[in-house]
């Protein structure tokens, strides 16, 4: 597993954007992240949006949308059961 730090960028390509050396499909990104199952269920359906013959871009989005909900529920729990306060901004969505 990847231990990811949080960096600034100063305005140029920053480093968080550079692809892992092994990675050969979109499941390798996944998990190099440390993406959980819902922001792991937001890329695929974002990188692959509306070209599944099984999901047209109405379906993705959706499922998108769904698994964003879920991930801020997830967040804000998290935030009221360890104390910590969200900022304004993202507090009213």
């Amino acid at each position: 597993m990847n231990t990811l730090t949080q960096t600034q960028s100063d305005g140029s390509t920053a480093d968080y954007y550079e692809l892992p050396f092994d990675a050969c499909e979109l499941q390798d990104l996944i998990s190099y992240k440390d993406m959980n199952a819902q922001l792991g269920e937001i890329f695929r359906a974002a990188y692959r949006y509306g070209q599944a013959g099984h999901s047209d871009k109405l379906r993705d989005a959706k499922k998108i949308k769904y698994y964003i909900e879920a991930e801020i529920e997830r967040l804000e729990t998290y935030a009221v059961e360890t104390k910590k306060v969200l900022p304004e901004a993202f507090a009213r969505g």
